[in-house]
């Protein structure tokens, strides 16, 4: 994944979505398969071997570089996945007198052995590592909670996103196939680079420094417009935004970089290393801009796309600028001819988004809605309609509905 090239990664992102990676891997399983079809039944220890060896190959070429240890450890899991596959596929046929073919010699024995200690240790490594993933502990509380101001006029809405997005509904885009496990005891964090002190923490170390709490907007950067790639959520750690989280989201530590896109917030941080020159990331070398800063934008929640509404009715939604805060929020219904002001839920943080609201009298047929927002220094969000690829989308969120 990391290795191909950025013109190609972007193109099948902007032409699958999210599904790109998933179908990637697909292929190459695919792929896999194919080539053991065409060369035919081989020996257990040869398709091994085989295996074996394009995994070093591939952890060789890795720009990553991954650890020795971890990389002859996959080198070997995926060894013995195809050594086990082959073997398991040899043919055996069972008579009345008891097998035959290739008979139960004391090599046959040993085979079974292997085979049963294979799948034995497949299947361990997976449940240990499904039992890994859903038994993490720790999560922080902290010291100075922000206070948020209740506001019951939006949480009354049916169909409004939640002022805070659950974990377990906050959107995850990443570039691996699977998250890392990085244990609790043994995880470091380096701070090294240009700064006086180089220093190594560990997790101990942040649980004893003073923590706050912060709802912050994350959104990627490859979100289009009125796109759901986006999540307001409680972020608690020390200062620079070094966090405990579940698995997906980053554990046991992430850079949370307020008012730029998901790129810049770093998941699994191992090392913190202090820079004078100009570097890039994985997705700036694939052309996504360098500064990643968030556009102002809005979205509908409701109503929906294409929806048979009953005027009058509520129109909601929500509105985001980064780190500068949003001001006021505006909706047309007429296709943007002219603006009414919606209503704002009281702001909880100028890092977070803010909930909007309106009534609207609708005249009867196909009626084109419109929202737009502006942020804490008066400046519209840009009008103009340009896709996520390089420096996040613009435009204004347009949707048609019915009234009958």
């Amino acid at each position: 994944m990391r290795l191909i090239p950025g013109e190609v990664a972007t193109k099948s992102i902007e032409t699958l979505g999210h599904h790109a990676l998933d179908l990637a891997a697909f292929a190459a399983v695919a792929g896999a398969l194919v080539f053991g079809f065409v060369a035919g039944r081989r020996r257990a220890l040869a398709m091994g071997i085989t295996a074996l060896a394009v995994s070093l190959a591939a952890f060789a070429l890795d720009p990553v570089r991954p650890p020795l240890f971890v990389s002859l450890a996959a080198a070997a899991i995926g060894a013995l996945a195809a050594a086990v596959l082959t073997a398991s596929l040899s043919p055996l046929t069972i008579t009345m007198t008891g097998v035959s073919g290739r008979g139960l010699s004391r090599r046959r024995v040993i085979t079974g052995a292997v085979l049963a200690l294979g799948f034995g240790g497949l299947g361990g490594t997976a449940l240990l590592r499904s039992f890994a993933r859903t038994s993490v502990r720790g999560l922080v509380r902290a010291d100075h909670s922000v206070e948020e101001p209740a506001d019951p006029r939006f949480d009354a809405i049916p169909g409004l996103s939640q002022r805070i997005t659950p974990t377990a509904s906050h959107y995850v885009v990443d570039i691996d196939l699977t998250d890392p496990f990085l244990s609790a005891s043994s995880w470091r964090l380096k701070v090294a680079g240009a700064v006086r002190s180089p220093l190594t923490l560990s997790l101990g170390d942040l649980r004893s420094m003073t923590t706050i709490e912060q709802p912050i907007l994350m959104q990627c950067i490859s979100n289009p417009v009125g796109g759901t790639l986006i999540g307001n959520a409680r972020w608690t750690g020390v200062r620079l935004g070094d966090i405990l989280l579940p698995i997906e989201h980053g554990y046991p530590a992430r850079v949370i970089f307020p008012g730029r896109y998901g790129m810049r917030s770093v998941k699994w941080l191992t090392s913190i290393e202090a820079i004078t020159e100009r570097t890039e990331g994985y997705w700036e070398k694939r052309g996504w801009d360098r500064q990643a800063v968030m556009r102002t934008g809005a979205r509908f929640d409701l109503p929906r796309q294409g929806a048979a509404v009953r005027s009058p009715l509520t129109a909601a939604g929500l509105a985001y600028a980064g780190n500068r805060g949003i001001s006021a929020v505006e909706v047309s219904s007429d296709d943007g001819q002219t603006w009414q002001r919606a209503m704002l839920e009281l702001a909880a943080s100028p890092f977070a988004w803010r909930r909007w609201a309106i009534d609207l009298t609708l005249p009867p047929g196909d009626t084109a809605l419109v929202v737009r927002a502006f942020d804490s220094q008066g400046e519209t969000q840009d009008a103009t309609r340009r896709a996520p690829h390089p420096e996040g989308a613009s435009g204004y969120h347009r949707i048609v509905v019915t009234s009958v």
